[in-house]
């Protein structure tokens, strides 16, 4: 291994962040969960919080995208090679095409010295679905990047510096919440104002969390498409001056959604009331922009509702992806039957954000 990179792994730990490690090691494979948002997205926009206040009540999910990062002595033809639905084999860092790799090995060359660079990528569910895969990605690859070098970031940290990449770095659309639930996983009420965030835990007793992961589940409409195309328009600072006083109310319903959840007379009461609830703010989610929905997902949830859901959404940017919906867990097979052949997925709550889950040192 070169000089560099061995130097590189006893690099100081900046301000925040912990060294856990004095090895220089050689691969790194994290597990950073997907996202389930329930009530207040749009509200995580930077163009309304700053100036309003964004309210966000968001759950990590038990599906998770992987990142394997291997740096390795001189061995490749070519120095990065980058892994996903399609294979890269680059010697510059600024001929990757994959955004966030490319982005993200830019800003830390420091962490990678002169080692070749092996960047694979793999997940339980597929990208442009809603779940926040973008954001799992740069929040798993800026994990593994730090814990190459033996330096565990605090989630905040994580999703500060995963918010940078996507939001600043690429300039790409989109709210903040994806990467705060990457990082930090658990079932949370995330508040944010003046550029900043504050994640407060909902607590989830071992009967609430029967319940919610009862009545909760997906079905994939096989609709995918890219949330930042949606988002850019739908949250466009002239959209979101436009549609303010539908942000507002979304805001509110969060806040009724928490209020619901903390004072509900039994667990039963709260998820049924999470339910009505969804419905609304969906139908206000619709009124944002006419490509947040089509013609055949009204038409999906419908017939959900005709067969027994109290309601639901399609998560993320909308367009497409998977459409969450709460019901009784006894209308279940009714509801599947309604909304015809589409694969359908448990909701599986997720205490812990992105982790490494394996490691090997340099010999």
């Amino acid at each position: 291994m070169s000089s560099s990179r061995a130097n590189a792994g006893r690099l100081a730990p900046p301000p925040g962040v912990t060294r856990i490690a004095t090895q220089v090691l050689t691969s790194v494979i994290t597990a950073t969960p997907f996202r389930l948002s329930f009530f207040g997205g749009g509200t995580d926009f930077p163009g309304y919080f700053n100036r309003r206040g964004g309210l966000v009540v968001a759950a990590a999910m038990r599906q998770f995208s992987y990142v394997a990062l291997n740096c390795l002595e001189r061995l490749m033809e070519r120095r990065f090679r980058v892994s996903y639905s399609r294979l890269e084999m680059v010697d510059q860092i600024a001929d990757i095409q994959h955004d966030i790799s490319r982005a993200t090995l830019g800003e830390y060359t420091e962490l990678i010295g002169e080692s070749f660079v092996d960047v694979h990528s793999y997940a339980d569910l597929p990208a442009r679905s809603g779940v926040g895969s973008s954001s799992a990605f740069a929040v798993g690859l800026l994990n593994a990047l730090h814990a190459l070098n033996g330096l565990y970031l605090p989630p905040k940290t994580l999703a500060r510096k995963a918010i940078r990449i996507e939001r600043e770095v690429l300039n790409e659309a989109g709210g903040w919440q994806d990467q705060i639930t990457a990082a930090c996983g658990g079932f949370n009420v995330v508040e944010f104002r003046d550029n900043d965030f504050e994640v407060r835990p909902l607590v989830v007793g071992a009967a609430r969390r029967t319940v919610i992961e009862a009545s909760c589940w997906l079905y994939f409409t096989s609709i995918t498409r890219s949330s930042a195309a949606v988002q850019q328009v739908a949250f466009s600072p002239a959209n979101i001056l436009d549609k303010e006083k539908v942000l507002d109310a979304t805001r509110e319903l969060a806040e009724e959604a928490v209020h619901i959840y903390r004072s509900a007379a039994d667990d039963a009461a709260m998820i049924r009331g999470w339910g009505e609830l969804l419905d609304r703010a969906w139908a206000l989610k619709r009124s944002i922009f006419d490509a947040v929905s089509m013609p055949e997902i009204d038409a999906l949830y419908e017939r959900a509702k005709q067969a027994g859901a109290w309601g639901g959404k399609i998560i993320g940017a909308g367009g497409g992806g998977f459409l969450l919906i709460m019901g009784p867990a006894e209308r279940r097979a009714a509801i599947d039957a309604a909304v015809g052949n589409l694969h359908s997925l448990p909701v599986r709550l997720e205490p812990d954000g992105s982790r490494v889950v394996y490691v090997n040192e340099r010999v």
